[in-house]
């Protein structure tokens, strides 16, 4: 009897549902890009110390969605580390942590953790030992 894991349904049903979540979250991205919030800015236009950081991170966790179309594992990898970086670098420039982030972190890491999962279950379906012609050989 096959496994569950090994018939790659699990994982099929993961990617897609990781994948519409990439989506919606790019969708956001772009909807917050063309009309930022104007409160980021302080009354002289003048954006808080370590913000363009905060937000490059946030650049790094966005790219790693998109890499995760193609390379779960690294992709995953990139997006939770934009997130931990992004809530770093908030705590160190500003002093203080807001729980109000713990939402976009989830928001953005499911999506992450779940393309991860979809790596890790799959990456054992080839023997790496095995191979003919250059080729993974199938389990």
């Amino acid at each position: 009897m096959q496994n569950r894991f090994a018939s790659g349904t699990l994982v099929r049903a993961l990617r897609r549902i990781a994948r519409v979540w990439s989506i919606v979250i790019w969708v956001i991205a772009v909807l917050v890009a063309i009309a930022p919030e104007l409160m980021l800015a302080g009354p002289s236009g003048a954006l808080p110390p370590g913000a363009e950081l905060e937000l490059g991170f946030y650049g790094l966790a966005l790219v790693g969605l998109m890499v995760a179309w193609k390379r779960e594992g690294l992709g995953g990898g990139l997006t939770l580390l934009g997130i931990i970086a992004t809530n770093s670098s908030f705590a160190a420039f500003r002093g203080y942590w807001l729980p109000g982030l713990t939402f976009p972190a989830l928001f953005i890491g499911i999506p992450a953790l779940l393309f991860l999962s979809c790596w890790w279950l799959s990456r054992d379906r080839f023997e790496v030992g095995s191979q003919l012609n250059g080729h993974l050989v199938p389990k």
